[in-house]
């Protein structure tokens, strides 16, 4: 498996500019779309319901505070690997503008993992979209492809967490019940 250094985040971090992308069409980077698909990030954490955005947001202020990021493909397609929640705005809003992080070529697999899981982990472990231990277990589980041992192992975590090295301090950081962070219990 393929991993990556804070060095080479920065290093492809600097290759990016932002952008106001216009008559330009976005669609899912393969990668993100066969994870979407995976684990329903659809159910779990993108935006619901357009007329909803429509009557009580500016989505391009929202898109503008976290713009897709991406890269444009042979076709002209502008490949989004990161920035899910703007990707999900922009698919129910079609703004006249899309603010985006433009890559000037396809950036590793490796950068582009560590780039989505940044945004989910964030989502999931600092902006506390769900409180429930056994779904942030679940989530972490599945996005970490591992038991929960594991995921403290995986490179991708101690590069993003460098801090949270077992299920305890994860769990004080959540301030979430140690026994509490295991599997949902069934019937």
């Amino acid at each position: 498996m393929e991993t990556i250094t804070h060095k080479q985040i920065t290093n492809l971090l600097s290759q990016a500019e932002l952008q106001n992308l216009a008559d330009v069409k976005l669609e899912l980077d393969g990668d993100l779309k066969i994870l979407c698909t995976n684990i329903n990030l659809n159910a779990h954490l993108l935006v619901k319901g357009a007329t909803e955005v429509e009557s009580h947001r500016i989505p391009v202020i929202d898109m503008l505070q976290q713009p897709v990021w991406g890269y444009f493909d042979s076709k002209k397609v502008f490949r989004v690997f990161c920035g899910l929640n703007s990707f999900s705005l922009y698919c129910k809003s079609r703004p006249d503008v899309v603010p985006a992080f433009v890559f000037n070529k396809k950036p590793s697999k490796a950068f582009r993992d560590m780039a989505i899981l940044n945004e989910l982990t964030n989502v999931l472990l600092e902006q506390r979209v769900f409180t429930e231990p056994y779904k942030i277990h679940e989530l972490l589980c599945k996005w970490f492809n591992t038991d929960t041992r594991g995921i403290f192992n995986e490179p991708k975590w101690s590069l993003l967490y460098p801090g949270l090295t077992n299920k305890n301090a994860l769990c004080d950081h959540l301030g979430i019940s140690r026994k509490s962070f295991r599997s949902e219990r069934r019937g």
